[in-house]
């Protein structure tokens, strides 16, 4: 018996630690998103991920909980902006 309850809090444990990353990864794709929202990128994000713009509002604003697919989409298109603005500027010819 005690070996089953240290085996739950185990997986219990696991599985906190597991929905926390989770979490962490949803608010980072919300900080990110409003970020594009800010920025006046909303119709390129739409365009790019291939998503409602509806869902990416909704997930935007919290008001849902994005899918599996869904967040990697819109992780992917936030990686590539980040991506495109790291690199650096051509030079000016003058």
């Amino acid at each position: 018996m005690d070996l089953q309850e240290a085996a739950l809090k185990r997986l219990a444990s696991r599985h906190n630690h597991l929905a926390a990353d989770e979490d962490e990864k949803i608010e980072n794709l919300r900080v990110g998103l409003r970020k594009v929202i800010d920025e006046g990128r909303f119709a390129e994000c739409v365009v790019k991920t291939g998503l409602h713009r509806d869902t990416i509002s909704d997930v935007a604003n919290g008001r849902t909980k994005p899918r599996s697919k869904t967040a990697e989409k819109l992780d992917q298109y936030l990686r590539s902006l980040k991506s495109t603005m790291n690199q650096p500027k051509p030079a000016r010819m003058q």
